[in-house]
Parts: C-alpha cells; structure tokens; sequence
C-alpha cells in the first residue's frame, strides 16, 4: 500500500526521494525543474510497476517514467478527441433520424419516437418530463451564440440544435 506523506518536501528533497528509493536520476536539476509541473505523486503513480517493497527495481531512471507519464497523457488526449469524434457523429445521426421521421419539434412528444413495448405510459411520461427538464436546464446554461438568437426568435428549439446542448450520456439515453 502506498501512503501519502504527512510531512511537506521540496523538489530537491522529492528529487532524493525517489534517488534513496533507487531511482536513477542523472540530472537532478531537470527532474527538480519537471516535480514543479508535474506532481510528485503523479510521477509515483507513473512508476508503480517499477516499485516493489519499497524500492525501484534495477536501472529504472526518471526519464522513463517522464517518458510513461507523457504516453499516459497523449493516449488521454488521443481518446478524448476520438470520443469527440463518436460524440458528434452519434448526436449528427440522432438529430438527423429523429428530424427527419418526425420533424424539427418531433422529439418534445416522446409518444411518437420512444420505444413503447420498452415504457409503460407512466415512465413514459415521466422520461418526457425529465428529458424537458435537462433541456430547459442545458439552454439555460448555454453560451451558444447561435443558439441565443434562435431562442430570441421561436418558443421552440429543433431537434438539430437541441442535440449540440445535450451530454453524450443524455444522448446515449435518449438512443436506448
């Protein structure tokens, strides 16, 4: 188990840390220089495989785990922008089903598109009402511009531009 420490260390002293641990550190300046960006336990965390009763295993140095914690970063940002990717395809393709078989103002009348031998007409009516909710919730917090102006213009917002305020997640939940 590992346990956080109780007491504060400076970069210098996390820096001999991981040295009296078995890290090997050729630079000590870069690594203090890198602790003041990134945090200690960060890097720890990056280096758990390599820790065993205490101690690093043999030749384990601070740039291979910079290089882990960097890898573990650009996978994070690569999946978050193909998550982005499905997200805006799933919501193009839901507005667009939904626009087209029932038109703009279509999906306030869960009746007409909802899954009826999946509800009874009581959760129906009760996924309806918190659907519009989250909706009036999600416009109310929008900061987009245009869909500002259209709310200034119409009491009712379509289907195409109701699907760029909503979560992934509402989306998926909609799309069950």
């Amino acid at each position: 188990m590992i346990m956080a420490r109780d007491e504060f260390l400076t970069f210098k002293e996390q820096v001999k840390l991981f040295k009296d641990r078995g890290m090997i550190i050729t630079d000590e300046e870069k690594a203090e220089k890198v602790l003041q960006f990134i945090n200690y336990y960060k890097l720890k965390e990056c280096s758990l495989p390599y820790f065993k009763n205490g101690q690093y295993i043999q030749d384990i140095t601070f740039d291979e785990i910079l290089t882990r914690f960097y890898e573990n970063k650009n996978l994070r940002i690569n999946l978050l922008r193909l998550t982005e990717k499905v997200e805006i395809s799933l919501k193009t393709k839901f507005s667009y089903l939904i626009g087209e078989k029932f038109g703009a103002y279509g999906y306030l009348d869960f009746y007409k598109w909802v899954d009826k031998t999946e509800y009874c007409r009581h959760f129906r009516a009760f996924k309806e009402k918190d659907f519009k909710k989250r909706i009036d919730r999600s416009l109310g917090n929008s900061k987009n511009e245009l869909l500002e102006m259209y709310k200034q213009n119409h009491n009712k917002i379509p289907i195409w531009l109701v699907t760029d305020i909503l979560t992934f997640g509402e989306i998926l939940d909609l799309y069950k």
